[in-house]
């Protein structure tokens, strides 16, 4: 075995296994192209490898022409390369060979296997019959190469076959070659020429062009003979632009032009061009007579090599826009390479930034955008690879099936991921695909691609370069802007000649503001001037207080030197040490407020009266917070309006000072509104107060020129104050008062605690007086259980006296059954599980009787928040529960003839009984808990359910006929009794509804009216024909007679004159005869509807009465049921026949209107009137009660509505 590097040399081995005999003999049967084809696709099968390629030698050029090449899944077309520098050169000059694993490493030259992320290889040379070598078979896998005996097998066992075939191939190529170089020369000699006639419109009228334009732009003998030469240019623009060039320059020669072949692909050409236009034919204006060649590979490659060197021109300008950049670049590869999808992407952390995206296939949008990483997602996969991946679309599904990775949207049929190495911590990478079964990547695609990756990645690179230097350059400036020392030179008459620009920061003011100033000008740093006049510059430091130019207070550390080449100026140092001065007084502040609290809290806690405790903080807070004239501490009482004074203390004997006990007025008291309203209120100078209560004209006597009042608040509650009184102007001004908000904090703790257990004993004499009063039994129970106090209610409730109660517990008096249950919920209480609890208890009377209660036990805690005992009310339910029992039998009993609901106040309903849900058709479910208005048919107006609920809660029982729908949408009538349960404090509680299904009975009833009502219209109608055929003819006929007789010439005027007035008579009869007609049937009703109907009622009124009719209506153009219309009409009638004879009316009027569900109808009069009880009495007209049946029956309400105090006013509403 020879070895250089990890490359060892094999010696043949010729052993082969059964089954790789049957697969080479298979092989073996086939030659040439076919042959060569699937030996790769053989070797890469039964080796597991990814690219396998067997090629011929050229020993004169030194380089190999590929016959096949198999990479990942398809076939590469054939290509030819050089093999110096590549593992190709070591194989032909040695036997088999096998590079198990990093061969980039060991060939870095070599581009092929760095593109395809090669680590193992194995390659073994072909030879000739004089063992020259004249090819190379190659098996190359991504992976380190494992057992390299299965590759030395298969190697071995076609090496012979594989050298006849490429001998073969070699002798074929040799003979050939002339014949290849006569059709090379064919070629070049037939260039597609043409000639092209144009009349002198320029209009193209005849061509001639060469066959050999199919193998060049694809046109076939047919096609040839319709084509235009524009035909052949992009565009309109640019045909356009080369005629008008030939009619310039007559002739052109190898001048470059863009075609667009005939499946609308881009092919280079080369053309020579002559235009002539003598000794033409006279149809012709000029003819354009040339040829042209394919240079499109050649054109492309410059392109290539163009688009490379702008790239990386672009690529090393200093700023890039890396947005811009890629679409730069993605245009160039969607043209290019005819690949549309590209898209760029940078992992930042746990997110991935994509700054480019253009991907047809994927969910996102074409944009830049960022998300969160996946363990297992594509991005992450191809990161974590670190080198070049190319994957089909079948080898992408695989990964996905093997929870190798996560893929989103439509996987692509070829991908070349390209990572982007950086030397930042950001890694990157480029992403090309394809979603087009047929369009692959070439080897100088992969080439290009790789270029422009290795410029994206320099530019990410130097970006995150840039941004972190940014980055730096901002901290740096920070650092310097945020610097907190001031350097300062003053020269020797003690003006500023210099000073840092962090003056700004520290004390305000721009270095302008104070160069060529004396220190003196500025009063915020007069303490700075004085420690330089000192003289001190022995560098030594002082704390230096000085004010900014916005008044803020600032401590410099200021050290002195004297600059030595400069003679009588002074450097200063000044470093900004505010924050820890005030540190440092915070610490000593809270040190001395530390003390200053536990001293005070002592005092507190002791067991003095509350003025003498009172006092004693007081002297403290004089002797170590403040040195105060007088003080005092006082109580506010609201209900009384005064401010008590509960301890004083004053600085000198002959002071005078509020004694204990004394009451100020509120209305002698200054700033009480703001007091009152928890605010501190400070007089820094009483002398120049405008208005002087009495409190200041007190102070003023006493010396006092200014005073504090801070209110003491508990519970959000003012409870009282503390004065603070000095004989000096302004002394609280700069007062500091967080010392004091505390001592506050504490005093109304002690004062608070003080008034409740003052309140507490007063309460708990009215205590009893309440629990007496109580309407309820009153019990108060210790922790222990034991009963303290009984009120005299619940001694009645149970009868048992006082006595019997003394040193008993609760527990003595209930019932057996309910111990537990009481012994539960009194414990619940005890340990602060709830604070109150509302249980039903049976108790024993003294009689013996068991007295049903509802208890109600709540929590009562002391001062300190500690539980003091339990109070209990007592509820006697006993009456109620007996009650109740009774209406649940009455229930049961209601409950197989009638329908039973309950609801409450708020008309939901609560419970429903058997019949209430057969009558409904609901299940208890869909009842339970939904309001009354389920069962709504929309049937009443608004006015109608106000008076029904105004019965309802007036505590009235309310008894009448419903009509309620059921779940399937149908409806049903109810006689209804709907009764208020009130409660004892007369309050509604909830109603009880017991209906009696009246459906069938309404049914009959209603068939009953309509055939009154038909035998009505019938027996009108056949009257009213009687009248119109018999009678009114009859009439119509005597006239005539009468007429004829009064035309003779022979009568007296006598007699003329009674025949006159005879005709006149039976004018009248017939005009009576017709009305009584129409009245009884009318033709207007039948032909044109209600409304032209009763406005012809209305216009014979008004014609022959003296009575003023109007009538009102939106039913123009509108029809309604027979039934209806005739119903109405009748009623209307009616109606206004009793307005005439019986109102005494001068004016009426009859409006009738329609809504989506409803037809209202309403007539009113201004005459004597009628009452609504009119109608149910047996007073009443039987004509009123007619026309109310017969609304009822049409499904409507006849009212007369009560409200009206002067004249009738009848309203009706019809459910349509």
């Amino acid at each position: 075995m020879n070895v250089k590097s990890n490359i060892i040399t094999i010696e043949p081995n010729s052993k082969l296994s059964e089954s790789f005999s049957e697969n080479v003999n298979t092989l073996f049967k086939l030659s040439g192209k076919k042959y060569f084809r699937e030996l790769v696709l053989f070797l890469c099968n039964n080796t597991n490898s990814k690219y396998a390629f067997v090629g011929m030698y050229n020993s004169e050029n030194k380089n190999v022409v590929v016959q096949s090449f198999y990479a990942n899944s398809t076939y590469i077309k054939n290509f030819e390369y050089a093999i110096k520098g590549s593992p190709s050169e070591y194989v032909i000059n040695n036997n088999l060979c096998v590079c198990f694993d990093k061969v980039q490493k060991e060939f870095p030259k070599d581009k092929g296997i760095k593109i395809f992320d090669v680590d193992g290889y194995v390659g073994i040379p072909l030879f000739d019959l004089t063992n020259k070598p004249i090819g190379i078979v190659v098996v190359m896998s991504q992976n380190p190469i494992q057992d390299v005996r299965v590759y030395k097998q298969l190697l071995k066992s076609i090496q012979s076959k594989t050298e006849l075939e490429i001998e073969r191939l070699h002798l074929k190529k040799s003979l050939l070659l002339s014949k290849k170089e006569f059709v090379n020369n064919f070629q070049n000699a037939f260039e597609v020429s043409f000639s092209f006639n144009f009349n002198k419109k320029g209009k193209q009228i005849s061509q001639l062009i060469s066959p050999i334009i199919e193998k060049v732009l694809g046109y076939n003998q047919e096609e040839i003979k319709t084509v235009n030469f524009i035909d052949f240019f992009k565009n309109y623009r640019e045909a356009e632009a080369f005629l008008k060039l030939m009619k310039e320059k007559r002739a052109v020669e190898n001048y470059p032009l863009t075609f667009v072949n005939q499946k609308g692909s881009i092919t280079y050409v080369e053309i020579d061009c002559v235009l002539t236009d003598q000794g033409l034919p006279e149809k012709f204006s000029f003819q354009l007579i040339g040829k042209f060649k394919d240079v499109s590979k050649k054109t492309k490659q410059n392109l290539r090599i163009e688009i490379a060197y702008l790239i990386a021109e672009k690529a090393q300008q200093r700023h890039v826009d890396l947005n811009s950049f890629c679409h730069f670049i993605y245009q160039t590869i969607k043209v290019r390479i005819n690949v549309p999808n590209f898209y760029i992407v940078v992992l930042k952390g746990d997110q991935l930034d994509f700054p480019f995206f253009k991907d047809k296939g994927c969910p996102y949008e074409n944009s830049s955008f960022t998300k969160p990483t996946k363990p297992n997602g594509f991005i992450e996969y191809i990161i974590n690879k670190k080198t070049i991946i190319s994957l089909r679309k079948k080898e992408v599904k695989k990964l996905i099936e093997t929870k190798q990775l996560c893929f989103e949207g439509e996987i692509p049929e070829n991908l070349i991921c390209f990572p982007l190495k950086s030397n930042s911590a950001s890694i990157s990478a480029m992403v090309v695909h394809t979603y087009h079964q047929h369009v692959g990547f070439s080897l100088e695609d992969l080439e290009f691609v790789q270029f422009i990756a290795k410029q994206v990645g320099a530019i990410i690179d130097r970006k995150e370069w840039q941004t972190n230097l940014v980055k730096s350059e901002v901290y740096f400036r920070s650092l310097v802007e945020n610097a907190s020392e001031i350097i300062v030179v003053i020269n020797g008459v003690g003006e500023i000649e210099y000073i840092s620009g962090v003056s700004n920061k520290i004390l305000a003011y721009k270095p302008q503001e104070l160069i060529g100033f004396n220190l003196s000008n500025f009063p915020g740093l007069i303490e700075l001037k004085e420690f330089i006049d000192d003289g001190n510059t022995k560098n030594k430091g002082r704390v230096i207080r000085v004010v900014d130019q916005n008044g803020q207070e600032k401590y410099l550390d200021v050290h002195l030197s004297k600059m030595k080449e400069n003679h009588g100026k002074i450097v200063i140092n000044a470093k900004d040490i505010t924050q820890r001065v005030l540190s440092d007084k915070k610490k000593e502040f809270k040190q001395k407020r530390l003390s200053i609290i536990h001293e005070i809290e002592k005092a507190l806690i002791s067991h003095k009266p509350l003025s003498s405790v009172l006092n004693d903080v007081l002297k403290i807070i004089e002797k170590r917070v403040l040195s105060i004239d007088t003080v005092f501490i006082s109580q506010i009482n609201n209900s009384k309006k005064i401010m008590k004074v509960l301890a004083s203390v004053r600085k000198s004997e002959n002071d005078s000072k509020a004694e204990i006990g004394d009451v100020i007025p509120f209305s002698e008291l200054p700033g009480l509104r703001s007091i009152l309203n928890k605010n501190i209120y400070n007089i820094g100078d009483i002398q120049k107060k405008k208005v002087l209560k009495e409190f200041d004209k007190k102070n003023i006597e006493e010396g006092v020129q200014s005073y504090l009042i801070i209110p003491i608040v508990a519970n959000n509650k003012v409870i009282g104050s503390f004065y603070m009184g000095s004989k000096h102007k302004n002394y609280f001004k700069d007062i500091d008062s967080r010392i004091f908000k505390e001592i506050i904090r504490l005093l109304a703790v002690v004062i608070n605690e003080f008034l409740l257990k003052k309140e507490l004993a007063g309460r708990e004499i009215d205590l009893l007086t309440i629990l007496n009063s109580s309407n309820e039994g009153v019990l108060r129970v210790g922790i222990s259980g034991k009963i303290m106090v009984v009120n005299d209610k619940l001694s009645e409730i149970l009868a048992y006296t006082q006595k019997d109660f003394f040193n008993k517990k609760a527990t003595d008096f209930v019932h057996e059954a309910d111990i537990k249950k009481y012994n539960t919920s009194y414990n619940k209480i005890l340990e602060n599980k709830l604070e109150k609890v509302t249980v039903d208890i049976k108790f024993w009377s003294k009689k013996g009787v068991i007295i049903d209660c509802k208890v109600t036990m709540r929590s009562i805690f002391d001062v300190e928040g500690t539980l003091d005992y339990i109070i209990m009310f007592i509820e006697d339910k006993t009456e109620e529960r007996a009650a109740l029992n009774k209406v649940l039998n009455l229930e049961n009993a209601l409950n197989y003839s009638c329908s039973v609901l309950f609801t409450d106040k708020n008309s939901i309903i609560t419970d429903v009984n058997e019949k209430a849900l057969e009558y409904t058709g609901y299940t208890r479910e869909e009842l339970v808990g939904k309001p009354m208005k389920i069962l709504s048919s929309d049937y009443y107006i608004k006015a109608e359910r106000e008076a029904f609920w105004k019965t309802i809660h007036s505590g009235k029982i309310w008894q009448g006929e419903l009509r309620n729908k059921k779940k399937d949408g149908s409806y049903y009538w109810l006689f209804t009794n709907v009764i208020p349960i009130i409660s004892k404090d007369k309050e509604f509680e909830k109603n009880v509804i017991i209906s009696f299904n009246i459906t069938d009975d309404k049914v009959e009833k209603n068939a009953l009216i309509r055939e009154v009502i038909e035998a009505q219209e019938h027996e009108r109608e056949r009257f009213a024909m009687e009248i119109h055929d018999g009678l009114g003819q009859m009439l119509l006929a005597s006239k005539m007679n009468l007429t004829a007789i009064s035309d003779l010439d022979n009568l007296d005027n006598e007699m003329k004159e009674v025949l006159d007035t005879s005709v006149d008579l039976l004018v009248a009869s017939i005009q009576e005869a017709r009305s009584i007609s129409h009245g009884l049937m009318s033709r207007v009703l039948n032909r044109f509807g209600i409304a032209y109907a009763v406005d012809e009622i209305i216009n014979n009124i008004n014609i022959t009465s003296k009575l003023i009719f109007s009538f009102k209506h939106n039913i123009e153009n509108i029809r309604f049921s027979e039934d209806l219309e005739m119903g109405i009409y009748r009623t209307l009638q009616e109606l206004i026949k009793n307005v005439i004879r019986h109102s005494e009316a001068t004016k009426a009027y009859v409006k009738i209107t329609t809504s989506k569900n409803d037809l209202f109808l309403e007539i009113k009069d201004n005459g004597i009137g009628i009452s609504n009880k009119l109608i149910n009495s047996s007073k009443g007209g039987i004509g009123l009660r007619n026309m109310k049946s017969r609304i009822a029956y049409l499904g409507g309400v006849f009212e007369i509505d009560d409200s009206v105090k002067k004249g009738t006013k009848i309203n009706i509403r019809i459910s349509l």
